[in-house]
């Protein structure tokens, strides 16, 4: 408590570390608000993250699915996986 006793003596340091706690609080409440608002460029930006991932997702299950049954019995995963990280390459997708 001395040191916050200290500064509660000089009214002006306790006037900027107000405005400088509401600075900080304003900066995060804009945060806040550009990640959970539609129109906010964080927000925008975790859309297109998930159409992307979800795409990606798309295209592995497919190209799992293309591999699978490509390949003779008995099917390795490695066997699979290597088919899929050639398939996704070769359609520049890696």
């Amino acid at each position: 408590m001395g040191k916050l006793k200290k500064v509660m003596e000089f009214p002006y340091l306790n006037g900027i570390l107000m405005l400088i706690i509401l600075i900080a609080q304003l900066v995060l409440l804009d945060s806040i608000k550009s990640c959970t608002s539609p129109r906010g460029s964080c927000y925008r930006r975790a859309q297109a993250n998930q159409v992307r991932i979800v795409g990606n997702l798309n295209d592995v299950t497919v190209f799992a699915a293309f591999c699978a049954a490509r390949i003779p019995p008995p099917v390795s995963t490695e066997e699979v996986q290597k088919c899929i990280d050639s398939e996704m390459t070769a359609k520049g997708q890696r």
